[in-house]
């Protein structure tokens, strides 16, 4: 409440619309979860559509942030919709498509499609981002060494600029998994946050359905009884 009171002198300010919707977004993320956000986010798009035309750089940071909210959800299919909104070779596109092979259970294809992404500049949150993820990649293959490198080259990233908030756009296992090696190669910083970050944060990464698990789910659909 206190932020959206702050707040509030902005709120005639056409640009700065996504940057307060994110924002209240995510304080409910952090205290009240997920799916609240989510909540939070549709309500305000709803009650202002005029925020849709705002500058094309704003927009793609609310349209980025939407599909991270699905994915927390493990909405993976609306997540791709908002991804696919986006402009063609951008690096919110880029990386949030590798994110979606990763929590897909594809880390094989989610390293393929990082080593073949352009991504020119990043801002200083998709550098968190990118780190990140190829940490969580590399480590989900194999190349531990590799993997170690760019956690450890992400967490004075996030010192410095874009915060620890972002350890949970990977997997809770994988997360610990680096942040454990990071603590035994002599830095803890990662290690206290990870272990204190909030459960509504953690994402768990689910395996995939298998093929007869995905028949059962579309004869639920299909409304066939439970015997069949």
């Amino acid at each position: 409440k206190r932020l959206r009171d702050d707040l509030a002198p902005l709120r005639g300010r056409l640009e700065t619309w996504p940057l307060m919707i994110i924002a209240e977004a995510e304080s409910n993320r952090r205290f009240r979860g997920v799916y609240v956000a989510l909540t939070v986010l549709r309500s305000h798009l709803s009650e202002k559509p005029r925020v849709v035309a705002t500058t094309p750089f704003l927009k793609n940071n609310l349209t980025a942030y939407a599909a991270g909210l699905q994915m927390m959800l493990g909405n993976l299919a609306s997540a791709e919709q908002h991804l696919q909104a986006l402009a063609e070779g951008s690096p919110d596109r880029a990386l949030g498509t590798v994110r979606l092979a990763l929590l897909k259970g594809a880390p094989e294809r989610a390293s393929r499609m990082l080593d073949d992404a352009f991504l020119g500049h990043l801002t200083r949150r998709q550098r968190c981002d990118y780190l990140l993820l190829s940490a969580a990649v590399s480590w989900q293959v194999g190349f531990r060494k590799e993997a170690l490198n760019d956690f450890l080259a992400a967490i004075p990233q996030m010192e410095q600029a874009c915060g620890f908030g972002r350890l949970s756009i990977v997997p809770y296992d994988t997360l610990l998994g680096l942040a454990q090696a990071a603590a035994e190669s002599g830095d803890s910083k990662a290690l206290e946050q990870v272990t204190e970050l909030p459960e509504n944060l953690r994402y768990q990464q689910y395996e995939q359905l298998s093929p007869a698990e995905l028949r059962t789910v579309e004869a639920l659909v299909e409304n066939q009884p439970l015997e069949q």
